[in-house]
């Protein structure tokens, strides 16, 4: 769920499976004005049609799409689309234009801002014309780390640096999706209170790289501009978001066009309280209003006591992008009380839909209501399993459902301490046959271990992974090195 701040009343609309903020420049900017006030880490992402190409490749970066604090959509093809989904996107958010707006705004109410990343000298040039427009910029730093992947990064270099400058707004350009993924390995536990990926606005800003002119600009053609500067990086990477662009259009279509029928009956008298979940029918929502409503009425309901929400869908023969966009803000508020969030009875386009825009990914679609009732028990019991142990010299240790930035500093707290307790090891076993969703920093702490054995001569055992944590591991090119079966 977002905080309660100016966009906490919005519900966002979902477009091929990613939730947009519905906001304008004005608003983003007083969003972010916000948050810095309130001092309460997040992180602001700002995708474009490159964006949802890769997310729908990669789960871990739809993951951080979907629960990143404000998303706004910088592409206009993103906004042209959205009006045939449901409401229409008021603007297109463009990062390189959002970027002096915040120094201005900064520069106004004292925020200290920190550059990072961009080639070697690139983010002192970009502060440098930042400073030069709003003299009363307070740049508290800029730094360009050498290139390594992800989690070979020296991430706690690049803490300490910030922990020293203590910036209120940080600027990240790693380039997406790196940007977005080493964003949210960190944001939640240190005392930045917003952190944006900007990509290429320091080359704009530096001069490295020119923009479009305005003319270009207002034809929105300013893709076109940027292909032919640089053809040979970009030519593909546009051809591949066009063909993206028209083959998630066609399937959405497609889905919409399925027939219709009926589904099993609803269940009565189901043990929801056993359970530990709400139960709820999905109305048809059609103004945002009525949506953040509904949104805040089932959250409402959740508990330490009944975490869980299992929505029965079988009245609804579609979902709009506000209806989703509703769902998967009960999905976040089940998340942060640690419970599931499960969607039942959908009628035939309505689950297509959800499986095209790859939804079943972030949550459980099944067909009757009596067969999440059983999920909801196993995944109960299945918590309680999860956990580290050592026998006679052999270390198991057997992961979570998912296992993301909150859940790694513990895990590894107990790794740690599980093997300078029992070492020298024999053996360490890594168990993810119940994983089922991990992110970048679960990959940097899997890559840790697997180091630690090879130097102290442990044998090194890591299977069990399903298809979804599989393709994660595959696009951080780890798989063959952590993966024996």
């Amino acid at each position: 769920m977002k905080s309660n701040d100016a966009v906490s009343t919005r519900v966002p609309l979902v477009l091929f499976g990613v939730p947009f903020d519905n906001v304008n420049f004005e608003e983003a900017v007083g969003w972010v004005a916000e948050r810095i006030r309130s001092g309460r880490p997040a992180c602001v992402t700002t995708p474009n049609l490159d964006f949802l190409s890769q997310a729908w490749r990669d789960p871990e970066l739809q993951r951080i799409l979907i629960e990143s604090d404000l998303v706004i959509a910088d592409g206009w093809p993103i906004v042209a689309a959205s009006s045939r989904f449901g409401p229409r996107l008021k603007e297109r958010v463009t990062g390189s234009d959002l970027t002096p707006r915040l120094a201005e705004r900064a520069a106004r109410e004292g925020w200290r801002v920190y550059l990072l990343g961009g080639r070697e000298g690139v983010p002192e040039r970009a502060a440098a014309a930042l400073k030069a427009r709003y003299p009363k910029l307070k740049v508290v730093g800029t730094f360009s780390p050498p290139y390594a992947p992800l989690h070979e990064m020296n991430h706690e270099d690049l803490r300490r640096r910030l922990r020293e400058a203590a910036p209120d707004l940080l600027l990240v350009a790693f380039g997406a999706p790196k940007q977005e993924k080493w964003i949210n390995m960190h944001f939640r536990d240190w005392d930045v209170p917003v952190a944006i990926g900007v990509g290429g606005t320091f080359d704009f800003l530096a001069g490295t790289q020119r923009r479009a002119p305005r003319a270009f600009q207002k034809l929105r053609m300013e893709w076109l501009w940027r292909m032919l500067s640089d053809p040979k990086r970009l030519a593909g990477r546009y051809a591949r978001n066009a063909a993206f662009l028209l083959g998630a259009s066609h399937r959405i279509a497609k889905a919409r066009r399925t027939p219709d029928a009926e589904v099993p009956p609803a269940e009565s008298k189901l043990p929801w309280d056993r359970v530990g979940a709400v139960f709820r029918m999905m109305p048809s929502l059609a103004r945002e209003r009525n949506a953040a409503a509904w949104v805040a009425e089932t959250v409402k309901e959740i508990t330490p006591a009944r975490p869980s929400v299992v929505i029965d869908l079988g009245e609804r023969p579609w979902l709009s992008s506000l209806e989703l966009g509703a769902m998967i803000e009960v999905r976040k508020g089940c998340r942060e009380a640690g419970g599931e969030f499960v969607a039942v009875r959908p009628r035939p386009k309505v689950h297509r839909v959800l499986s095209t825009c790859r939804l079943d990914h972030y949550m459980e679609v099944l067909a009757d209501a009596a067969t999440a009732c059983s999920l909801l028990e196993k995944r109960a019991a299945w918590k309680t399993g999860a956990g580290v142990e050592v026998e006679s010299g052999r270390m198991r240790v057997r992961l979570p459902r998912e296992l993301t930035a909150v859940e790694v500093p513990g895990l590894r707290s107990r790794c740690e301490a599980m093997w300078e307790q029992w070492r020298p090891l024999e053996s360490c076993e890594i168990d993810a046959s119940g994983l089922d969703f991990l992110d970048s920093a679960a990959v940097g702490m899997l890559a840790g271990l697997k180091k630690r054995a090879d130097v102290d001569g442990v044998a090194w055992s890591c299977h069990g992974f399903g298809e979804k944590p599989l393709r994660i591991l595959r696009v951080a090119r780890v798989e063959k090195i952590l993966v024996t079966g």
